[in-house]
């Protein structure tokens, strides 16, 4: 049971979690603050807690895996500015507002400008672990997909111009005889374009090529 200041008192049982995060904290509350700080460094994680916007927009960087558990009232701007603030600074990192007095447009606003969740307080401890075990785990998989389109990128750039046009035609359906005949070149010379293809670019099937080479989401 947790009796922390802003933290409602539970009984249900939390488990450790099993992967190391950054978590920002952008909080003016004192109690709440270091109540939340508390439990979150409890579970391992390293926790970086402010009271002033300014400050931390200052102070914070590209880490990962990492989260930002933000305020809507601050000092000096509003939530949803620092939100806006840290797009604006290139900054991916999920936010998850947590707030006692929030109008429903900004709430909108949060979730429509990106914010993966929006608490409100009092909020249990099960709560604000659940939400920044998900704002990682949303971090995680955003560092997975920036790293696959670096990989996709940087072995697309093996290939010659003309396999680069087979390689669009492959993605589109098209099996050799027909990318023969769209590039006008011999049947034999289209299957070695999809061979050297799929050797440069690391894959053993279609699958495997259509996977690597997806839009990102």
């Amino acid at each position: 049971m947790m009796t922390d200041a802003g933290l409602s008192t539970e009984q249900v049982p939390v488990k450790a979690i099993d992967v190391e995060g950054h978590v920002f904290m952008v909080e003016d509350d004192l109690a709440m603050r270091e109540s939340m700080s508390r439990v979150l460094k409890g579970q391992g994680y390293r926790v970086y807690a402010f009271d002033d916007p300014a400050a931390f927009l200052q102070f914070v960087a590209p880490v990962t895996p990492a989260m930002v558990l933000l305020d809507m009232r601050l000092p000096g701007m509003t939530g949803v500015e620092v939100q806006a603030r840290l797009v604006e600074m290139g900054l991916s990192m999920p936010v998850v507002f947590v707030s006692g007095e929030s109008t429903v447009q900004q709430a909108v606003t949060a979730l429509g400008n990106g914010a993966l969740q929006f608490l409100v307080k009092p909020l249990s401890r099960l709560d604000l672990l659940e939400a920044v075990r998900n704002g990682i785990a949303k971090d995680l998989a955003i560092q997975a997909e920036k790293k696959r389109q670096f990989a996709q990128k940087d072995r697309v750039t093996r290939l010659a111009p003309r396999e680069r046009e087979a390689l669009q035609l492959l993605l589109a359906g098209f099996g050799n005889q027909e990318i023969s005949k769209k590039l006008g070149i011999s049947y034999a010379t289209a299957k070695q374009y999809k061979s050297n293809i799929m050797m440069k670019l690391d894959v053993q099937s279609m699958a495997e090529l259509i996977d690597l080479m997806r839009p990102a989401d």
